[in-house]
């Protein structure tokens, strides 16, 4: 509760995910999309892979930038992935039922409860 972190992400989803659209692929074929791409990734190219590949619909309008986010205001998969992890880092492949997600954790700040 007392940061919060400013995350981008890259959602790869699959059919049956929380989604609920059709992406013609699975579970294990969007699983291996999402590797195939952190393999390849670096902090410099998020942001436009994230508008090619996320299947985020904002994506394409804000290149994956989720914002600052606080502890309890995300799933808990990828909450506590995001909260373990050191800043301008990549994190992934993040399960969460939406599908997978690759993160760049970009900073950090105190956060409105901090004081506590």
């Amino acid at each position: 509760l007392k940061q919060d972190l400013l995350i981008h992400h890259i959602l790869i989803g699959y059919d049956g995910s929380f989604l609920k659209r059709n992406l013609g692929r699975n579970k294990e074929e969007a699983y291996l999309l999402c590797t195939s791409i952190l393999d390849t990734l670096s902090v410099g190219s998020f942001k436009e892979v994230a508008s090619s590949y996320s299947d985020d619909g904002s994506a394409k309008r804000n290149f994956g930038e989720l914002g600052w986010v606080s502890w309890g205001s995300t799933v808990p998969s990828f909450e506590k992935a995001l909260f373990e992890a050191e800043t301008n880092t990549l994190v992934g492949p993040i399960e969460t039922p939406f599908g997978w997600h690759i993160a760049y954790v970009e900073g950090l700040q105190p956060s409105p409860f901090s004081f506590l």
